[in-house]
């Protein structure tokens, strides 16, 4: 038994509209490029109100991809506390080394550059974990979970802005979760940006399935240009569980 992963990412009518960059961030690996017998992949998007959100959902892409690679999945707790670590040290040093000389400053790099979601998942021969900071979506089976967060995220770079400046206002709070399953339970996992939930209660949904080679981004780019199904950008991730064979051998190249 063997997994194959498909993805797809578009920029939003919106962002057309306004001339403004895509702010997510898609990408996986799959057993050959990683040091252990495991697939993963995770999606990012960027906080809209930031003028270079993509610089932070890139850099925060890549980092979570190579924490994923290595990290020990047995354990799924200690694995997040890894993860979460990780990246906070990551933000904080990114901050120190631009040597800001006041916090107005440091906020505002953080606000224009570094405010982004996360989702990943990564699968090993028995486990499956899925970590997040943020919303978007994550499937599992049939098993849809939208984490709707009113339009204002709990970026976990907010870690690094100083309580004074949420004055006036609630503090978002802090949600970096971790979810387990077994492999032999699950035959498909979808994360994904929210900006891929028109199509979650729509024929077009069933149409993520049973892709190969690029046929995913192919039929978004269709529903794109023929309908502009997508307000927001989308990053969108399909695990699905196959039988061995050389179905799809080319999507082995990280997006």
């Amino acid at each position: 038994m063997k997994w194959e992963i498909h993805s797809a990412k578009i920029i939003g009518s919106e962002h057309e509209r306004t001339k403004r960059n895509r702010q997510d961030f898609c990408g996986f690996f799959l057993p050959r490029q990683s040091d252990q017998n495991r697939y993963g992949g995770v999606i990012c998007d960027g906080c809209s109100a930031g003028d270079y959100s993509e610089v932070g959902a890139a850099l925060l892409g890549n980092l979570v991809l190579n924490l994923i690679k290595k990290g020990d999945i047995t354990k799924p707790d200690a694995f997040g506390v890894y993860c979460e670590k990780n990246i906070t040290r990551f933000i904080q040093k990114l901050t120190s080394l631009l040597k800001y000389n006041n916090k107005t400053d440091i906020v505002y790099f953080i606000h224009q550059f570094l405010l982004s979601t996360f989702i990943f998942a990564v699968i090993d021969e028995e486990i499956i974990v899925i970590g997040r900071s943020g919303d978007g979506v994550i499937i599992v089976n049939d098993e849809v979970t939208i984490i709707d967060q009113q339009g204002k995220p709990n970026y976990i770079a907010y870690r690094e802005i100083p309580l004074d400046f949420f004055e006036g206002f609630s503090c978002p709070v802090d949600d970096f979760s971790i979810q387990s399953y077994s492999v032999s339970s699950v035959d498909k996992v979808v994360i994904a940006s929210d900006g891929i939930i028109p199509i979650l209660k729509t024929e077009k949904y069933k149409e993520i399935f049973g892709t190969s080679k690029r046929q995913l981004q192919r039929k978004f780019n269709v529903w794109q240009q023929k309908e502009k199904v997508f307000f927001d950008d989308v990053s969108c991730i399909v695990f699905e569980k196959r039988e061995n064979d050389n179905k799809g051998r080319e999507e082995g190249v990280r997006i």
